[in-house]
């Protein structure tokens, strides 16, 4: 479709003008706009300050309306918090108070158990050094001892002592009960012990000690411990062949057994461990190995033996004690019998002798008085004793019937 040009040039004119308008419009509007604004700005920024000194001004009267009130608030708080705080304080001491007098005490205890603890370590302390002292001594003893028992001499004599300390344990007395190296025959025992009524139990005490002390030293190793301890079994072993081949038992009244004794259970231990068959070894040999422990148990039974020894020879003489009294009561009751009989004989001189004189001396003396014989007005009443002594019979064979009965 073909426009004309002049209607083209009309309608650009007009979009010319109408776009001016517009433009204007909206120019006188945004200026309008824009007054508005600074107008409303200036509006605001007068309320503002305004509201600023009226609330400077509320906020002032305020405070010092709560300044004013809190003081008063504060002073009668004070006021009633002193009073009260008074009160307080009294209540609260009355209840610190039984709280103050138990730490005070707690106090004073505690400061007597700290001079009590102070005290008892001085005391431990000194314990403790006298303990090191008696352990150094001890030391320097069993050193001393270890050293002299390695002489067999000593080793003996070390023995005998311990054998000897069993023995008086046991009740066993030195010459009553036992004997200490009695020879018969040739034949030497440390120890005879007398078995009632006249058996005799005979122990040696010598130690084989040399390689049991050796092995229990302290710097010996392993190995060479158990080769020593193989030879101390062994030594042991030896000992008890050569006491069987002495025949102790020929020269005593003894049994056909002899006691060995080792002063040490150690001793016996050590060598029943590297040599299981040494105690069926020795009893084989008529040899029976004792340590202190079983020693004094049979020593024990040795001295009940004893005992009921005596208790049996103590009832023997008892018995003939009884006899010879049973004699002798016999022969007193006889004696008392006898006097008996002499009673009886002297009560009836006696009636007879009453009857003589109430019937023949008062007649005659009543006669003379009649005569007129100044006399007194005396009188004896003479009573005839009626009552004879009891007859005892005594004899043997009655008592021994009534006995069997």
């Amino acid at each position: 479709m073909n426009i004309p040009l002049e209607m083209l040039g009309f309608g650009a004119a007009g979009f010319a003008v109408g776009s001016a308008l517009v433009y204007g419009l909206m120019a006188a509007r945004n200026r309008e706009l824009a007054l508005r604004l600074e107008m409303q700005a200036r509006n605001d920024d007068a309320l503002t300050h305004m509201i600023k000194a009226i609330s400077a001004e509320a906020l002032k009267s305020n405070n010092e309306q709560f300044l004013t009130l809190a003081q008063e608030k504060l002073a009668n708080f004070q006021q009633q918090a002193g009073a009260s705080l008074s009160e307080r304080e009294k209540a609260i001491e009355q209840l610190v108070k039984p709280v103050s007098e138990s730490l005070q005490k707690m106090d004073a205890k505690i400061a007597d158990l700290e001079k009590k603890r102070e005290g008892a370590y001085a005391q431990i302390s000194e314990m403790v050094h006298n303990m090191r002292e008696q352990h150094i001594l001890l030391h320097n003893q069993t050193s001393s001892l270890t050293q002299a028992l390695r002489a067999p001499t000593t080793r003996g004599h070390w023995g005998e002592t311990q054998l000897t300390t069993i023995l008086n344990f046991a009740n066993l007395i030195d010459g009553v009960h036992y004997s200490r190296q009695v020879s018969a025959e040739g034949m030497r025992p440390d120890v005879a012990v007398k078995l009632p009524p006249d058996k005799v139990v005979l122990i040696d005490a010598k130690v084989p000690f040399h390689n049991y002390q050796s092995a229990m030293q302290p710097n010996v190793s392993d190995g060479e411990k158990n080769s020593l301890l193989e030879k101390h079994a062994a030594d042991v072993r030896m000992h008890i062949k050569k006491l069987s081949e002495k025949e102790y038992t020929k020269g005593f009244n003894s049994f056909d057994w002899v006691v060995m004794f080792l002063p040490l259970e150690g001793l016996i231990q050590m060598a029943m461990d590297k040599d299981p068959g040494l105690m069926e070894f020795a009893w084989s040999k008529n040899v029976i190995l004792a340590t202190p422990v079983n020693l004094l148990a049979l020593m024990r039974v040795v001295s009940f033996a004893h005992d009921q020894f005596k208790v049996n020879e103590n009832a023997k003489e008892i018995v003939s004690l009884g006899e010879t009294l049973y004699e002798r009561v016999f022969i007193f009751a006889e004696h008392f019998r006898d006097m008996g009989r002499g009673l009886a004989s002297a009560l009836k001189a006696h009636d007879k002798a009453v009857g003589s004189f109430e019937g023949m001396l008062m007649p005659s003396l009543r006669k003379m008085k009649e005569k007129g014989i100044r006399a007194s007005d005396r009188s004896v009443q003479l009573n005839v004793v009626e009552q004879l002594p009891r007859q005892m019979s005594v004899s043997k064979s009655e008592e021994s019937e009534k006995d069997v009965a």
